[in-house]
């Protein structure tokens, strides 16, 4: 296991650092988990951002998009389990609307 780190290092030397796609905010990292479903990262990215076009990125504003549209925005991730990636991205979204007053930043200090 001692050799990994070399390695990593190598081709971070090579081909410069790894880049994420993933969004770095708390809630934004679950909605791209809920995006998509056993899609490589150019699909989940597609997905997010075609959710940030039509419906935005703020809990309220994906409290408020009717099911449908979500359902929309996680078609475009995977057909498999639209609805309940659909449901659970609204879900989310009032819980912490609701609960962590629309931000889970504070959650990451704990």
């Amino acid at each position: 296991m001692a050799i990994l780190p070399g390695i990593l290092r190598a081709l971070a030397r090579h081909y410069g650092p790894q880049r994420s796609l993933a969004p770095k905010d708390p809630f934004q990292l679950l909605l791209w988990e809920y995006v998509a479903y056993l899609a490589d990262d150019p699909t989940r990215a597609l997905a997010f951002t075609f959710l940030k076009t039509t419906v935005g990125l703020r809990p309220r504003e994906v409290a408020a998009a009717p099911l449908p549209v979500l359902a929309v925005v996680a078609r475009k991730g995977g057909s498999i389990a639209v609805a309940q990636r659909a449901a659970r991205m609204r879900d989310v979204a009032i819980r912490v609307r609701d609960k962590w007053r629309g931000s889970l930043r504070s959650l990451s200090r704990l």
